[in-house]
């Protein structure tokens, strides 16, 4: 299968780039799969390693609670900052978080996202789904989970100008999820985040 890459500085900065993030028209948890975990709440910043004391920073994370079972969450880097609407939630045994944007511009549709969670403490360890494998797979594998490509008018110069949005119920989504969850490539590399007030 050929890889599609997407070339970011850092994940904060990848929010801003549609074709960098796996889009879903419905949510990856049930209500029963919910979970809260106070670990979550703060100021995260993104480092490049697992070096709690490396100065090669990134974004920023800032959970909060919001609800009973759910976080706000604000990710930004320097004046660019988006709002969304984050899930923890337990999957045969493995912990994830949906994000869903807050945007609600005239014209867009607001889309789930799936990030797995290594660990929680002492710090968060996540991994983002990578959308560049699933556009892959479902090139071979069209019937393998409903979905469509939408055109990206802002790439009309490159051949693949397309990402893939998914269209499948959640029911759908986790067994998928369960299914290809440890298939080499599903995942980005780790997102290690430390507390921001720590030198």
């Amino acid at each position: 299968m050929k890889k599609n890459i997407c070339v970011i500085a850092s994940i904060s900065m990848s929010l801003f780039l549609a074709g960098c993030w796996l889009k879903s028209v419905h949510p990856f948890y049930s209500e029963k799969d919910l979970r809260f975990e106070e670990a979550l709440i703060g100021e995260w910043i993104e480092t490049s390693d697992e070096n709690k004391n490396s100065k090669d920073e990134e974004g920023s994370w800032h959970f909060v609670r919001r609800g009973q079972n759910a976080y706000q969450l604000e990710i930004g880097s320097g004046d660019d900052n988006m709002i969304f609407a984050a899930h923890l939630f337990e999957m045969g045994g493995k912990e994830y978080l949906n994000l869903l944007t807050d945007n609600r511009e005239i014209s867009s549709i607001p889309a789930h996202q799936l990030f797995k969670v290594d660990q929680l403490e002492p710090a968060p360890v996540l991994r983002m789904a990578d959308p560049g494998w699933f556009k892959d797979f479902l090139e071979v594998n069209p019937l393998a989970l409903a979905h469509f490509r939408s055109h990206d008018p802002s790439r009309s110069d490159e051949e693949d100008a397309f990402e893939v949005v998914l269209t499948a119920d959640t029911s759908a989504l986790q067994k998928f999820v369960r299914q290809h969850g440890s298939d080499e490539g599903f995942w980005t590399d780790p997102i290690h985040l430390k507390a921001s007030n720590l030198e």
